[in-house]
C-alpha cells in the first residue's frame, strides 16, 4: 500500500487500467482454456470414433462374412455331400468368389477331414483339420463360431477362422463350412480405411500383443511399439485414447477399440498429436497474439488518456508548489468547467484566504510574542521553584524559598508569611514571614476555622481579602492572637487587601501562605494566581517531604540511642551473666568434683558397680563444668580483654571453625595498638555472628578471616568457599527471620558509623566486608 501511495497519478491509473484489462484477460483466457480443453478433448474423441468405426467395419465384414457362410451351409447341395461332388464344388467356389480374395473356403466332413478348398490348399484331401480353432469348435459343439487362427510360422500372421456346422435333413451333422480371413490380403479394405480417416497409421491387433495388419498413411514415419499402453485396454476389452510418447521428445495419439465379433482382435488408430491438436493449437496461439496486441493497445490508449488528464494537474501542482513557497500574489490561471476545474477554482479560493489569514497572523504575532515571553518567564520561573524545592529538605531554607518565589510573583505585596500545622497542638503556627517581625508572630497560635488564615486552612480553597472582609473575618481570632499580629505589624498599620493561598500536599492542607497590602488592594492577575497556586502546591509537598524528613532524622537518632542502650545492656548482661557463672555455677561445680574425688580416695572397699557410677558421675561433672567455661568464654571472652581484637578473634575461630573440619586463616594488619573498649566489644561481636554463620550454614572447607587498621579507619572481611545464597531470598525479620543474623550486623556497624556490604551467589561462597572509622569511635 506505502508503494502505491508514493506512486504517481498517470502511472497509477495506468496500473490500474492494466489490472483491469489483466483481469478480463484471465477471465477470457480461462473461457479460452476451457474451450480450448474441450476442442482437445474432441479431438481425442474423434479418433477415438475413427477407432471405433474401422472396429465397426471389420466387424461387418466378419458378419457379412459368416452370414454368406451360414446361408450357404443351408443349401441342399451341401446337405448331401456325397450325391454330387462337382455341385458342392461349385458351390464353394462361389462362396469364396463371393466373400472376397482374401478368404480361403474349406469344406470339412463332420469327422474334421478335408473335402475340399477355394483356392487349393497344399494339404491333402483327407487331412485332418481340427487344428483350426473354428473346424474343432463347429465338431464338438455344433454351433457356429469365429475366432483367430494362429499363424503356422514366427514370419506369418494370424488368420481369422470362421465355420458354421451344415446339418442333414435328418439333424446330424453332415460337415463343416469354413473360411479363412487374411487381413493382409488387398481385399480386406484396411489401407482404404486408414486414408479415409486420416490417421497416421492403423493397425489391427489380437490379445497376443502381435500386429495382424497395419497400415501407414503416406509420408507417415514409422511408429514405435505402443502395447504396453494399451495392454489394460486390450485386457479389458474396452475402448480408449492414450498418449504415446516416442523417441526424440515426439509424442502421438493412440486409440484402441476392440472387434465385437473376434474378441482377441482390436484396431488401434495412432496419429502424431500435433496433427490431433493442430486446431486448438492454432486457436491458442491466436488468442495469445490478439490478446497481448489488444492489451498493448489498451494500454496505449490509457497513457495517452491519462497524459490528457494528468497535463492539467500538473498545472495545478506547479501553481500550488509556488502557494506553498510563499507567492500568494499571481492568481490561479485556469477555467475549465470539469472537475479540474473545480480544483482550480477551490485552490484560487485557498490562495485568497491564505492572504487573509497571513494579514490577521501578522496582527497578532506580537500579541503572540509577549505572551510566549510571560509564559517563558512563568514557566522558568516554576522550574526555578521545583528544582529549588526539591534540592533542600532544609525547612527553614524551604520556607524563606516559597517567600522569595510568592515576593516575585505578587511584587505588589507588603508582607507575607507562612503558618504550618503543629501535629502535637492541633493548630496553625507562623513559621517563616518577610516584611514583618517573626519573633512575635511565633507566638500565634490559630485555631483551624479562626480567622483569614484558619478559614482558608479549613476549606482548602484560595481567597482574596478586602479591608472590610478582612475586618469581619478576623472578628472571632482571640485578642491574644491580635497583639502577637499587631506588635510584628506595628510600623505599617492595618492591612487594606490580603491574599492567602493554602499549602495542599496529597489532598491534606499542611499550612497556608498569605500576603498583604497595607496600602491598597492586591493587583493580581488569574494567571499570576494559578501560578501561585502551582507554586504553592509544590511547596505543599517539598514542606510536607521536609517535615517528614525531619521526623524521620528525629526517629533515625532515637533508634540509633535505644539500639546503642539495647548493645549496652546486652554486654553488662553478658558481664553479669559470665561473673555469675563464673563466681557461682563454675565454683559450685569444680567442688562437686573435688568431693567426688575425695569420695573415690576414701572407699577402698566399693564394689566394681558402684565405682562405675562414681566416675560416670565425676564425667558428667567435669563436662558440665567444660560447657560452663565455654558458655562464659562465649559472653565475655577473657582473650578480648586480655589480648585484644585480633587474638580474640582468631582464638574464637579456631574453637567454633576447627570443631566442624573448616580450615581457617586469621590475619590482622596494623592491631598493635589496643582499640577502645566498647569498638573491640562491638567488632568482636559482629564477627562472631559471621563466624558462626559460616559453621551453621556454609558448608564450607576453607575460611579466611582479615582484619587491618589503616588511615584512621578499620576494616575487616570474612570469606568461605561455602555453598553460598541468593541475596534476594534472605527475606527481612518479618518474612520468617532467616536475615536476623546479616540484619543484627548490619545494624551494629551502621551504629558504629561504617559500611557492611555482603557478596554471595548460589555454590560461590560468601564475602562479608566491614569497614568502620576509629576517629568517631574513639579510636
Amino acid at each position: 500500500m506505502r508503494l502505491l501511495s508514493d506512486m504517481k497519478l498517470q502511472h497509477r491509473i495506468i496500473l490500474s487500467v492494466v489490472l483491469g484489462l489483466s483481469v478480463v484477460m484471465l477471465i477470457f483466457g480461462y473461457a479460452s482454456l476451457w474451450a480450448l480443453n474441450q476442442s482437445t478433448e474432441a479431438a481425442f474423441r474423434a479418433r477415438l470414433g475413427l477407432a471405433r468405426t474401422i472396429a465397426s467395419y471389420l466387424d461387418g465384414m466378419i458378419e457379412h462374412s459368416m452370414d454368406v457362410l451360414g446361408k450357404t451351409a443351408e443349401l441342399p447341395a451341401l446337405k448331401a455331400l456325397d450325391s454330387n461332388p462337382a455341385s458342392v464344388r461349385q458351390v464353394v467356389q462361389d462362396t469364396q468368389a463371393r466373400l472376397g480374395t482374401f478368404a480361403v473356403v474349406t469344406l470339412l466332413d463332420s469327422s474334421g477331414k478335408l473335402l475340399m478348398s477355394a483356392p487349393q490348399l497344399p494339404n491333402e484331401i483327407g487331412s485332418d483339420m481340427l487344428y483350426h480353432p473354428g473346424a474343432r469348435n463347429v465338431v464338438q459343439m455344433g454351433q457356429a463360431v469365429a475366432a483367430e487362427l494362429p499363424p503356422p510360422s514366427d514370419s506369418q500372421t494370424p488368420l481369422a477362422c470362421l465355420a458354421v456346422p451344415i446339418w442333414r435333413e435328418s439333424g446330424d451333422l453332415a460337415g463343416v463350412l469354413m473360411a479363412e480371413l487374411d487381413p493382409g490380403a488387398p481385399g480386406f479394405h484396411l489401407t482404404q480405411s486408414a486414408r479415409s480417416g486420416n490417421a497416421a497409421r492403423v493397425e489391427l491387433l489380437n490379445r497376443s500383443r502381435t500386429v495382424v495388419d497395419s497400415v501407414r498413411a503416406n509420408g507417415a514415419p514409422p511408429m514405435d511399439n505402443h502395447f504396453p499402453l494399451l495392454v489394460k485396454l486390450i485386457t479389458e476389452r474396452r475402448v480408449g485414447v492414450t498418449v504415446h510418447v516416442i523417441g526424440g521428445g515426439a509424442s502421438h495419439v493412440v486409440a484402441y477399440a476392440p472387434l465385437s465379433n473376434l474378441p482377441d482382435w482390436g484396431v488401434a488408430v495412432e496419429q502424431p498429436e500435433y496433427a490431433v491438436l493442430a486446431l486448438p493449437r492454432n486457436l491458442q496461439t491466436q488468442m495469445v497474439i490478439f490478446g497481448s496486441i489488444a492489451l498493448l493497445a489498451a494500454v496505449l490508449v490509457a497513457w495517452m488518456d491519462v497524459r490528457r488528464v494528468v497535463k492539467p494537474l500538473r498545472a495545478l501542482t506547479a501553481t500550488a508548489a509556488r502557494i506553498g513557497a510563499g507567492d500568494l500574489a499571481s492568481p490561479v490561471p485556469m477555467q475549465r468547467g470539469d472537475e479540474v476545474g473545480t480544483l482550480a477554482y477551490t485552490l484560487e479560493a485557498m490562495r485568497q484566504g491564505l492572504c487573509d489569514l497571513i494579514e490577521k497572523r501578522k496582527q497578532h504575532e506580537a500579541e503572540l510574542e509577549k505572551c510566549v515571553e510571560q509564559r517563558t518567564e512563568e514557566v522558568t520561573a516554576l522550574l526555578a521553584t521545583s528544582e529549588a524545592f526539591a534540592a533542600t529538605l532544609d525547612l527553614s531554607a524551604l520556607l524563606e524559598m516559597i517567600l522569595a518565589e510568592s515576593r516575585h510573583v505578587c511584587p505588589g505585596a507588603d508582607a507575607g508569611m507562612v503558618a504550618t500545622l503543629d501535629k502535637h497542638s492541633g493548630s496553625l503556627a507562623p513559621v517563616a514571614s518577610f516584611g514583618c517581625h517573626l519573633e512575635p508572630l511565633r507566638q500565634v497560635r490559630l485555631r483551624p476555622g479562626e480567622g483569614v488564615v484558619g478559614k482558608v486552612f479549613e476549606s482548602g480553597k484560595p481567597s482574596f481579602f478586602t479591608n472590610d472582609e478582612l475586618e469581619r473575618e478576623d472578628g472571632d481570632v482571640s485578642q491574644q492572637n491580635i497583639g502577637h499580629f499587631q506588635a510584628a505589624c506595628l510600623h505599617f498599620g492595618r492591612a487594606r487587601s490580603a491574599l492567602c493561598v493554602p499549602l495542599v500536599a496529597k489532598q491534606n492542607t499542611v499550612g497556608v501562605l498569605i500576603l498583604y497590602d497595607f496600602h491598597g488592594p492586591l493587583t493580581l492577575s488569574e494567571h499570576e494566581l494559578k501560578v501561585l497556586q502551582a507554586i504553592a502546591s509544590q511547596a505543599a509537598v517539598a514542606v510536607e517531604n521536609a517535615q517528614l524528613y525531619e521526623e524521620v532524622q528525629q526517629k533515625e537518632a532515637l533508634r540509633g540511642q535505644l539500639l546503642a542502650k539495647v548493645i549496652t545492656a546486652q554486654e553488662e548482661e553478658r558481664h553479669r551473666i559470665a561473673r555469675e557463672l563464673h563466681d557461682e555455677s563454675a565454683q559450685a561445680l569444680t567442688a562437686l568434683m573435688m568431693a567426688l574425688d575425695a569420695v573415690e580416695k576414701g572407699m577402698t572397699e566399693v564394689p566394681h558397680e558402684q565405682s562405675e557410677k562414681l566416675h560416670h558421675a565425676r564425667r558428667l561433672t567435669e563436662r558440665a563444668l567444660g560447657d560452663v567455661r565455654r558458655v562464659i568464654w562465649d559472653l565475655r571472652p577473657i582473650v578480648l580483654d586480655d589480648l585484644g581484637l585480633g587474638s580474640a578473634v582468631r582464638w574464637y575461630a579456631q574453637q567454633r571453625l576447627e570443631a566442624e573440619d573448616i580450615r581457617v586463616q586469621v590475619s590482622t594488619a596494623g592491631l598493635r595498638d589496643r582499640l577502645p573498649a566498647r569498638l573491640e566489644t562491638e567488632l568482636y561481636r559482629i564477627l562472631q555472628e559471621a563466624i558462626t554463620n559460616i559453621a551453621k550454614h556454609a558448608h564450607a572447607r576453607n575460611a579466611s578471616i582479615q582484619l587491618r587498621r589503616a588511615d584512621g579507619r578499620l576494616s575487616a572481611s570474612v570469606e568461605d568457599d561455602g555453598r553460598g545464597f541468593q541475596l534476594d531470598e534472605v527475606g527481612p525479620v518479618g518474612q520468617g527471620g532467616s536475615g536476623l543474623g546479616l540484619l543484627g550486623m548490619r545494624e551494629r556497624v551502621e551504629l558504629l558509623g561504617g559500611t557492611f556490604t555482603v557478596h554471595s551467589s548460589p555454590g560461590s561462597g560468601t564475602r562479608l566486608t566491614i569497614e568502620v572509622p576509629l576517629e568517631r569511635n574513639g579510636g
